[in-house]
C-alpha cells in the first residue's frame, strides 16, 4: 500500500511539474510579446502608440511609421509635358528648404496617372540619407532631360522689353543693344541660342543704368565656368 501511494505521489508530482513548466512557457511567451520590435531599424517618422494604452497584435492601425534604414522620398510633382521623359533610375539633384547645396537622388516611382483638376504626375524620388533631412520640408528637384553645348550669361545681363529679349554688348568702348533668343535657364544662368558669339563682351551688372551710344571702360569679370559655360 505504501508503494503504491508513493507512486500515486510521484505521478502527481510529475503532472504538476509538467503543469508548471507549461505555465512557465506561457509566461515567457506573454513576456517576449510585450516586447514589440520594428522588422528592421530606421527614423521614427510617426507614433500611435501611447504609454499604457493596450497593443493588440489584431489592431488595424499601426503602432509606429519608420523610415527603413533612414531613408527618406521626395514626393514630387511634375507637369504633364515632362512626365513622358522621366524614367526610374534618372538622377534627380535635390535642394531641400535649407541647404545649401543639392543633394543626388534617384527616381523610385513614377504614378501611373495624373492628378485630373492639376495635371501634374507624383513621381517619387529616393534620397540618401542625411541627418539634416526632415519628413515634411519642402525641396525642389532638377532631373536633367537634356543636354546641349550653348552659350550661357548671367540671368542679370538678360534683359527685356516689348519686343523681347536683349542684352547690352561692348564693343570698342562703346554700348549697344543686341536682340537675342533665350533658351534653357538654370541656376541664375540664361542660355543664349542666337545674338550674340562667345567672343562678344556682354555686360552682366548695372544694365540697366546703360544706353545705346554709352561710352565706357568694361572690366571683364573671372566668371568660374559653374556660373557661366
Amino acid at each position: 500500500a505504501q508503494v503504491a501511494a508513493a507512486r500515486e505521489g510521484l505521478l502527481a508530482s510529475e503532472a504538476e511539474a509538467v503543469f508548471v513548466k507549461a505555465q512557465r512557457s506561457e509566461i515567457e511567451l506573454r513576456l517576449e510579446r510585450t516586447n514589440v520590435k520594428a522588422p528592421s531599424s530606421g527614423t521614427v517618422l510617426d507614433r500611435d502608440a501611447r504609454i499604457g494604452s493596450i497593443a493588440l497584435s489584431a489592431r488595424a492601425d499601426s503602432l509606429f511609421r519608420i523610415a527603413k534604414d533612414g531613408a527618406i522620398d521626395l514626393d514630387a510633382e511634375v507637369p504633364e509635358p515632362y512626365m513622358p521623359k522621366i524614367a526610374v533610375g534618372q538622377a534627380v539633384r535635390v535642394t531641400p528648404t535649407g541647404f545649401a547645396t543639392a543633394i543626388e537622388g534617384r527616381v523610385r516611382l513614377i504614378s501611373a496617372e495624373l492628378d485630373k483638376s492639376t495635371r501634374l504626375g507624383r513621381v517619387q524620388v529616393a534620397l540618401p540619407y542625411d541627418p539634416r533631412l526632415r519628413p515634411g520640408t519642402f525641396a525642389r528637384g532638377l532631373v536633367e532631360l537634356d543636354r546641349r553645348n550653348g552659350l550661357m550669361v548671367p540671368q542679370s545681363a538678360v534683359m527685356f522689353d516689348t519686343d523681347g529679349a536683349y542684352v547690352l554688348v561692348v564693343s570698342d568702348g562703346m554700348v549697344t543693344t543686341r536682340r537675342v533668343q533665350t533658351g534653357l535657364k538654370e541656376d541664375g544662368r540664361v542660355e543664349i541660342t542666337s545674338g550674340v558669339t562667345p567672343s562678344d563682351l556682354v555686360v552682366v551688372r548695372a544694365g540697366g543704368f546703360l544706353r545705346d551710344g554709352d561710352r565706357v571702360s568694361p572690366v571683364e569679370l573671372n566668371i568660374a565656368a559653374k556660373d557661366v559655360r
